[in-house]
């Protein structure tokens, strides 16, 4: 996960606004997922709605105990094409933080199926 910011959030909150000021604007979007940590350390994943520089709008609110100066993480991703091939694949998945090996086959492409992706995790995560 990729470190956003820190903030305080209570709950039935849907935004934060970055604690240090940093202007979050430029590393998160709308569909972003991040996750909000409370006071006891139990995770939420939430959904980036809006970002107006360092103020975050998302959805479901938080539904935890207050967090004061949690960190904000977003979650990291990759975009792979429908059509990669299982090289394509396991290079994508394993460039992941803490994915560690994967081994990756793909059957078809199948009429009506398109293709049947097989992945084993190989490592401890």
């Amino acid at each position: 996960n990729n470190y956003v910011g820190s903030a305080t959030i209570s709950p039935g909150d849907n935004f934060f606004v970055e604690s240090n000021g940093r202007h979050v604007d430029q590393i998160l979007r709308a569909g972003d997922t991040i996750q909000l940590r409370d006071s006891n350390g139990r995770s939420q994943y939430v959904t980036v709605s809006a970002v107006d520089v360092s103020k975050v709008t998302f959805s479901p609110p938080f539904e935890s105990e207050i967090a004061t100066r949690t960190p904000v993480y977003t979650k990291q991703k990759v975009v792979v094409s429908a059509k990669a091939s299982s090289t394509e694949m396991k290079t994508a998945l394993e460039s992941l933080p803490g994915v560690g090996f994967v081994s990756v086959s793909r059957e078809g492409p199948k009429d009506s199926e398109g293709f049947t992706w097989f992945i084993t995790f190989q490592s401890t995560m």
